[in-house]
């Protein structure tokens, strides 16, 4: 089957009146994008305005252009934009937009948010995922935030060196990978309950989740490293704030994995149960450091896997610790737990 080619419409209101997104007038031509998630992209280079929706209406996506002003896309509380495959693209010179709380997103197909240059977008919208995945990515040096709740059955992959920000308490089940650059949880934002979350430098350079919310953060299984991970990548959880509860095992995968993993920062790492750290071999001293403290009342830790475990922290955990194959190193005073 052959796929049909997304044609650019221009928005062309340049004078900040009426500005209705499906008002034919404002856009160049005289037809505004269809309401189809395939052919047309919605093209924006003009002045600060608002674009508004008044009703549901498909597009293929979102081109914020370089150049254009400080765009604000509103809503009317129950207006939906299902988005196509191409996402929304936000130019290197755009201007600092928003999509508002009262306009709902939901993606349509899998699709990419992408950042470019100083720009920064907030996202004030919720996101539906209806089962596709969302990818935040970008080269851009400015930082965009997700600030509405990102939930459905899809799932959340940071790619590119772009920074993002997610600050809603996100009810997603589709799991967390970072691949590249780092995405921040902050403000009150959350990680989904149980979501699981892998971080998996695919390129060289960093791979990094930070958790700068004061948020208490219940995650799955937690992965470093995986099916495409580069050589030069190093991937990190660092917990700047607050405590991370594991709710599943820790594993680190020594495929292409030479510069090791890290979980680190003041923040606490918590055992949400009888917890098992899985660490491969990747021929360096420590496969796996943790530098944060780990708590969990009468929860034990366990480590298998043919590499170096290595506990730094203070810890408190009471369950106790088996060591079932590989190396445990404990260099804190306090020991590795008791």
């Amino acid at each position: 089957p052959w796929a049909r080619a997304q044609t650019a419409v221009n928005w062309s209101n340049v004078s900040g009146g009426s500005t209705p997104f499906t008002t034919a007038g404002n856009w160049s031509g005289g037809v505004a994008p269809a309401a189809d998630l395939t052919p047309n992209l919605g093209s924006f280079g003009t002045p600060a305005q608002p674009v508004s929706f008044s009703a549901n209406r498909s597009v293929g996506g979102l081109v914020l252009t370089s150049g254009a002003g400080a765009l604000v896309f509103t809503g009317n509380s129950s207006a939906v934009l299902p988005l196509g495959a191409s996402g929304i693209t936000a130019g290197s010179t755009t201007g600092a937009s928003q999509f508002a709380s009262n306009l709902f997103l939901a993606l349509g197909a899998s699709a990419t948010f992408t950042s470019s240059g100083s720009t920064n977008i907030t996202y004030n919208s919720p996101i539906a995922t209806a089962g596709f995945g969302l990818t935040l990515g970008g080269t851009g040096t400015g930082v965009s935030s997700i600030n509405g709740i990102i939930s459905g059955s899809g799932s959340l992959t940071k790619t590119g060196t772009a920074d993002w920000r997610v600050l809603g308490v996100n009810t997603y089940s589709g799991g967390t990978t970072v691949n590249q650059g780092t995405l921040l949880v902050n403000g009150t934002g959350a990680l989904p309950s149980g979501g699981n979350v892998t971080i998996n430098g695919t390129v060289a350079g960093a791979a990094s989740l930070q958790i700068n919310s004061s948020a208490a953060q219940n995650i799955g299984a937690l992965t470093f490293g995986g099916t495409g991970a580069n050589f030069s990548a190093a991937n990190t959880l660092q917990i700047n704030a607050g405590t991370t509860t594991l709710g599943g095992t820790v594993t680190f995968d020594a495929t292409n994995s030479p510069l090791g993993a890290a979980i680190s920062g003041a923040g606490t790492l918590a055992l949400g149960g009888n917890r098992t750290f899985a660490v491969a071999n990747s021929n360096i001293t420590f496969d796996l450091t943790v530098n944060s403290n780990i708590s969990g009342a009468g929860n034990s830790l366990t480590k298998t896997g043919a590499g170096a475990l290595s506990l730094r922290g203070a810890n408190t955990y009471t369950g106790g610790t088996t060591v079932s194959a590989g190396t445990l190193y404990v260099s804190h005073t306090t020991g590795s737990g008791t």
